[in-house]
């Protein structure tokens, strides 16, 4: 009887384990996609924040990459090109296209592992370079901002 009880307790542990690991790689992507279009004006949004909350579903978050990454790159690029900002190129979406493309062929036997690596290494980059060009733009929205420049 005691036995059963271990036997139980070590499979909803492993359940548990395996919702995590499906959930995780959606929240490492979902989190700053959706503070992203948060800070983007509505105006220039291709997606809705919620939207982003796409990607906590597990394995639609496959498919939902190659949908929300790129649109939070050219929100953004929108943005940045309506304050004048001309040196930020397509936003970032060529990256977050070589994301989505990294995390699906992750997939594969063998290198899929390398390729999930370079793939969050390139949502990283991604995400840095999104966070900084909505902090250099929110600097240069405030009043005076351009008598430091």
């Amino acid at each position: 009887m005691e036995n059963q009880h271990v036997m139980i307790g070590f499979v909803s542990s492993a359940e548990l384990i395996l919702l995590g690991a499906l959930f995780l790689p959606g929240a490492i992507s979902a989190i700053p996609a959706y503070i992203i279009l948060s800070r983007v004006p509505p105006r220039f949004r291709r997606l809705h924040p919620r939207q982003a909350l796409y990607l906590l579903i597990p394995l639609l978050w496959l498919v939902a990459n190659f949908l929300v990454h790129p649109k939070v790159a050219r929100s953004v690029g929108d943005f940045a090109r309506d304050r004048g900002q001309t040196d930020f190129g397509d936003g970032g979406a060529s990256l977050a296209r070589l994301f989505s493309i990294c995390v699906l062929a992750g997939l594969l036997r063998y290198v899929g592992l390398l390729f999930l690596v370079v793939g969050y290494v390139l949502l990283a980059v991604l995400y840095t370079r999104l966070f900084s060009m909505c902090a250099r733009l929110s600097q240069s929205a405030l009043p005076g901002a351009d008598s430091f420049a």
